[in-house]
């Protein structure tokens, strides 16, 4: 009696369960297999056009950095000009 028990479970888990598995991991092998070949072959995006894309943001970038600084310059010769507009009415004065 016992014998046909510990039979059963390693039929069971032999054919089985290893059955289920071997096809289960055959299906995800296949799924992810044929995703990796579309998306190589058909990406949404090619690698050019994410070039481009990386090239845009890039340059509005460097605009506005140019922007900033020369909003900062403009300051500093304001301040500048206003500092010296002081000195020069002291020294009237």
């Amino acid at each position: 009696m016992v014998l046909f028990s510990i039979t059963g479970q390693i039929v069971e888990t032999v054919i089985y369960r290893s059955g289920f598995f071997l096809v289960e991991q055959t299906c995800n092998l296949t799924y992810w297999l044929g995703s990796f070949i579309y998306m190589r072959y058909h990406p949404k995006i090619t690698e050019i056009e994410l070039l481009r894309i990386e090239m845009k943001e890039l340059k509005r970038e460097i605009k506005e950095i140019k922007n900033e600084y020369k909003n900062e310059y403009k300051n500093e010769n304001k301040n500048e000009n206003e500092n010296k507009n002081e000195n020069k009415n002291e020294n009237k004065k």
